[in-house]
């Protein structure tokens, strides 16, 4: 189909057209105006009263949202049975909100909405997920998440001597629903790929630091050619292995990164954390935390005997004005960057908070945990430190720069296959590929599978094992740290770019660059108004690539094959038609030839 003929016939009025609209806006960019409706004209869903409806839920959304934050807010710093009944209550109050106009939202038929944000809040709206339970139900399955985690927050593990611990220091399916987060119908089988491009690397880590072990316990407990004993790793969960960077470095005798011992001899505290952590975000050109952040956040574990969830978390309350931190902090280098990480969320809600409510959120939810630890790549550097006094002297040698890594790789890398395999596990419960007679035998095939680790005990369907992780009895998906871990250093590159760094990529520090400010703030500002590889793109310059004839393209790229072998198909086909046209006008020819003859 070819529309060059019709062009063609229309050339001289498309020419005076042309004349005559020289000082005429062409389309129109002000879509949003419609006639007025006549008095007592009938009513009809439509795209104005779709805008009207975003407009209203907009509105009650933020009071609806900031109650039961508060509500969530007061049960997490302070478990008692009176705070959990009023989250609960909160929590049905904001289902039944999410219910009513999410079930509005599914009379609209969006197809030819001009405006595209309408079209995403619609669709996000219509998504009701667990609101549109029974009461009976909903009010159980609340119930059921509540006691999980309250179980958990105040679970202790007891030493014979009486002495006990904190076990934290701080649609078909529900997985179904998680992973439409991003977007992405194959978002299964790309993570699957992408781990394939990771797992070289973390074998080799794995095998150098099973390599060490066995050189500090011996052949009884560590075999070289097979599985790690989860308890070597000095991790509870065996999720990040720096807690043995004594027992793996590389240079002994070189520079060690620890700000721990100058922020103990300095006398830091965890206000002095935050307020350098703000300063960070500041020096970027970036907002700085709101006066009810200092006023509101729990900073610090309550000396009072109150139970509280002490897991690291940040919080927006809907009221684009107060938003909070709750973190039991310690003086340590590693809470220093968890503090960094928990100020970039901060730092997110801020930058979208004139968003509407449905779009203020991460452009996938990898994004939201990828903005405080592209951050904290810089906070992490000997340079940085040094700047900030934590740090007498950096060594550039080599060395120093691979017990740094090390230091890194045993954060970043060893992690990878447990945040995979997290919501692997899940989504298979949810979906019912695990049964329930075999959830923790299932758990530990994943982790030797991915991780390769064994347990050091024997275990069977008598423990759960999961469940000593927070984001299990809490429901709080996992796989969203897997992506972050991935797309923090396309950031961490691409911010590094913009201000201006030469050298090795490890060895940037973003710090006072507000042109990399600048970047990271036009895409937070975004929230979630637009889809993640746009973003994506916005902040690397690379276009998202698409698996075309085996080969990975930008998208441009890939439709220019698809017409390069348009062409070529239409080539051939013209070709066969002609051959074919030639062959049976010959064979025409030759049976005219014999018929003559016969005569």
């Amino acid at each position: 189909m070819d529309a060059s003929a019709l062009m063609e016939y229309f050339k001289p009025i498309t020419d005076w057209l042309t004349e005559q609209n020289a000082n005429e806006t062409i389309g129109w960019p002000e879509f949003n105006w419609v006639p007025p409706v006549p008095e007592g004209y009938p009513g009809d869903i439509n795209e104005l009263q779709a805008k009207q409806l975003l407009k209203e839920y907009n509105s009650t959304a933020e009071g609806v949202w900031n109650a039961y934050t508060e509500a969530s807010w007061a049960y997490n710093t302070d478990i008692t049975e009176a705070n959990r009944k009023a989250m609960l209550a909160a929590n049905l109050n904001m289902s039944n909100h999410t219910l009513v106009y999410g079930r509005e939202a599914r009379k609209y038929d969006t197809t030819d909405f001009q405006d595209e944000s309408v079209r995403r809040i619609m669709r996000k709206l219509s998504d009701i997920e667990r609101a549109g339970l029974p009461a009976a139900e909903l009010e159980e399955y609340n119930n059921l998440l509540s006691n999980m985690e309250t179980k958990y927050s105040v679970a202790e593990v007891c030493r014979e001597d009486g002495s006990c611990l904190p076990l934290d220091p701080g649609h078909t399916d529900n997985g179904e629903f998680w992973r439409s987060l991003y977007e992405t119908p194959t978002f299964e089988e790309d993570l699957e790929a992408l781990w394939k491009q990771l797992e070289p690397l973390y074998q080799h880590i794995h095998a150098y630091v099973r390599r060490a072990l066995h050189k500090k316990y011996g052949d009884n407990h560590v075999n070289l050619k097979g599985p790690i004993p989860a308890h070597l790793l000095g991790n509870m969960w065996a999720q990040t292995w720096s807690g043995i960077m004594d027992l793996v470095i590389p240079f002994p005798d070189a520079t060690q990164v620890d700000a721990t011992p100058a922020m103990v001899a300095k006398k830091w505290n965890a206000t002095m954390m935050f307020e350098e952590s703000d300063r960070f975000f500041r020096s970027l050109g970036l907002l700085p935390m709101p006066q009810e952040f200092w006023d509101k956040s729990m900073l610090l574990k309550p000396t009072d005997g109150k139970k509280v969830v002490c897991h690291a978390s940040a919080w927006d309350f809907y009221n684009r004005k107060d938003f909070r931190i709750k973190q039991c902090t310690v003086v340590t280098m590693d809470d220093l960057i968890t503090v960094h990480h928990e100020m970039g969320h901060v730092q997110y809600f801020l930058q979208y908070k004139d968003q509407p409510v449905s779009f203020r959120d991460g452009a996938n939810p990898g994004f939201h945990e990828a903005i405080g630890d592209v951050l904290a790549l810089s906070v992490a550097t000997p340079k940085h430190l040094q700047t900030i006094g934590l740090l007498d002297k950096v060594e550039e040698n080599f060395e120093s720069d691979i017990n740094f890594l090390m230091s890194v790789a045993l954060d970043k890398i060893a992690f990878l296959p447990f945040g995979f395999l997290m919501d692997q596990w899940r989504w298979k419960v949810f979906d019912g590929r695990i049964p329930t007679a075999d959830y923790n035998k299932e758990w530990w095939n994943l982790r030797l599978k991915y991780q390769g680790l064994c347990p050091p005990v024997a275990r069977s369907e008598d423990d759960f094992d999961p469940g000593a992780k927070f984001h299990i009895p809490a429901n709080v998906p996992y796989v969203r740290y897997f992506v972050s871990f991935v797309i923090q250093f396309q950031f961490h590159k691409a911010l590094c770019e913009a201000a201006g760094h030469r050298g090795d990529l490890h060895t940037c520090d973003i710090y006072k660059s507000e042109k990399a400010g600048k970047l990271l703030g036009d895409v937070m500002k975004l929230g979630f108004s637009k889809p993640w590889p746009e973003v994506m793109t916005m902040i690397t310059g690379l276009a998202p690539k698409v698996d075309f004839l085996g080969l990975s393209l930008d998208g441009a790229a890939a439709s220019a094959g698809q017409w390069v072998l348009l062409v070529l198909g239409l080539v051939l086909l013209v070709a066969t038609i002609m051959f074919a046209y030639k062959y049976r006008k010959s064979r025409k020819r030759a049976k005219r030839s014999e018929g003559m003859s016969m005569h």
